[in-house]
């Protein structure tokens, strides 16, 4: 066994060996059969022949599958991968979402004192605007999105859907808004 080599590797390492060897035999015996004058040792060539035949086209079977196996576990590992990486950012959506929340409602109840046209915005179309900035920030970049200081990403993001971003924000490690 080489160093670093997988049990899976050396097994195809093997399986390629052997279907070389195979094919040699195989040749041989088609060759020695088709070049014998008697009708009994070109029987029994024949027959050591279709027997290697059939363990070259069993191993030849095996690399391909081997091969598939190989290409559908990183399709699975990418496919796992991109699956975290989505249930992050979903996670951190929501969190970001909360964070921004009681910054909304007491944005909604500025407006409403201080309305006097009937034109503010109410809490549910504010909540709206943090979901949309958010989404967006989260589809930009995607890893920029997961990487960024809460802190930080929480008073970036509450300035872009336009609410104050100085008072209400958590200065420390936020509160999940599962518990």
């Amino acid at each position: 066994m080489f160093a670093g080599e997988t049990m899976t590797e050396r097994h195809g390492r093997l399986l390629a060996a052997f279907a070389v060897r195979a094919a040699r035999l195989a040749e041989d015996l088609a060759d020695r059969a088709i070049g014998t004058d008697d009708a009994m040792e070109a029987a029994d060539l024949a027959r050591a022949f279709h027997m290697v035949g059939r363990s070259l086209r069993q191993a030849i079977a095996l690399e391909q599958r081997l091969e598939r196996d190989a290409a559908r576990a990183q399709r699975e590992d990418a496919d796992s991968t991109a699956n975290a990486e989505r249930n992050a950012i979903a996670e951190r959506k929501q969190l970001v979402e909360a964070q921004l929340r009681p910054l909304a409602w007491r944005e909604a109840e500025t407006l409403d004192a201080d309305e006097d046209d009937g034109l503010g915005e109410d809490y549910s179309d504010l909540c709206e605007r943090i979901e949309r900035v958010v989404a967006i920030a989260a589809a930009v970049d995607p890893s920029g999105f997961l990487a960024e200081p809460l802190p930080l990403q929480l008073q970036r993001l509450a300035a872009e859907a336009g609410l104050p971003s100085d008072a209400g924000i958590a200065k420390g490690p936020a509160i999940r808004p599962d518990g």
